[in-house]
């Protein structure tokens, strides 16, 4: 028997080898590109990569230089070095503590300690430095009054969504002028920070109040948990100073609720309603342990009197100050 053996069609045999050589470029093609694609990298500014740490490690003044590592605190560790204040900071929105010691070169008794408090933003910061404002705070050029001091041996500063102290060892001239500068070089090694500003500052800041006098606080404020954000400040009237308070609320309704939860809260501490001439929707007037709280609301603002000797200049005082409400622009 003779055996015969099949054949392939000719036609079958080449699209064969182009199917293979179809394969052979398709992954041929893969291996260039894993060898040769580059995923597009975006430029980047060098500046945007720095930390605070880096811009404040070379900072230097006239004849000091740092006499130790920049020491870093977070919430967690913020009590090491502030112990009994850790938590206002942290409740007041904390993120980072810097602090560095910086000795003259040629006198190692002239020492100042820097601390440099980021605190995520602008209100923030100005609320931990103006609640802390020291009693022989003295105004100085290099701030504007609202947004820094000095004492004795010390400046103190908000800078945008920074509170920063500098703290000397001693009175000197000398290290005065040294700190200034140093405060003088952190400004301006943050060029995009900008200070809080608000309506309540604004009209705070007015002839009638006392400069610098203007505080912030976030919670807690006048003792009521119910009070946020509340701006304070030094009216004068007469030879007289008074403190009022005042902050605009999101809307009307809650300015009135907020005036009988504080009026409720003053009563639970014992305080005696009053009765006043002033001609104030929502107003209440209370005795408090001898001293006469007032609180109204102008539109949306929330405003009042706080803790005045006596009830005539209390109600003269928040008689100014709803006129100055009233006048008030963006109510």
């Amino acid at each position: 028997m003779v055996s015969t053996q099949s054949k392939t069609p000719r036609h079958e045999s080449i699209t064969a080898i182009c199917l293979l050589a179809a394969l052979f470029i398709i992954g041929l093609s893969i291996i260039l590109r894993q060898f040769n694609f580059q995923t597009p990298v975006p430029a980047v500014d060098a500046d945007s990569k720095k930390n605070v740490e880096d811009i404040l490690k070379p900072l230097t003044s006239g004849g000091f230089k740092g006499l130790s590592a920049i020491e870093v605190y977070n919430p967690d560790n913020l009590y090491e070095k502030i112990n009994g204040k850790a938590p206002l900071y942290i409740e007041s929105g904390f993120v980072k503590l810097y602090t560095r010691w910086y000795v003259n070169s040629s006198n190692e008794d002239l020492k100042f300690q820097l601390y440099f408090y980021d605190m995520a933003e602008p209100q923030n910061a100005f609320g931990v430095f103006s609640t802390q404002r020291r009693p022989d705070a003295q105004t100085l050029s290099l701030f504007e009054a609202i947004f820094g001091y000095k004492t004795e041996n010390a400046l103190f500063f908000n800078y945008g969504k920074f509170y920063i102290e500098l703290i000397g060892t001693t009175q000197s001239d000398e290290l005065f002028k040294a700190m200034a500068e140093f405060a003088e070089k952190i400004k301006r090694s943050f060029p995009g920070e900008k200070q809080i500003e608000t309506i309540e500052t604004k009209l705070l800041s007015g002839p009638n109040f006392v400069p610098g006098s203007i505080k912030l606080y976030l919670a807690n404020a006048l003792g009521s948990e119910d009070l946020t954000n509340i701006f304070t400040a030094q009216l004068k009237i007469n030879n007289e100073k008074i403190t009022v308070f005042l902050s605009k609320r999101p809307g009307e309704q809650n300015a009135k609720q907020l005036i009988n939860s504080y009026g409720n809260f003053l009563i639970s501490l014992e305080a005696t309603e009053k009765q006043t001439s002033l001609p104030l929707d929502s107003m209440r007037a209370f005795d408090s342990f001898g001293t006469t709280e007032i609180i109204f609301n102008n539109g949306l603002f929330l405003a009042g009197i706080h803790e005045a000797d006596n009830l005539e200049t209390a109600v003269k005082a928040a008689t100014l100050l709803n006129q100055i409400l009233s006048g008030a622009e963006n109510k």
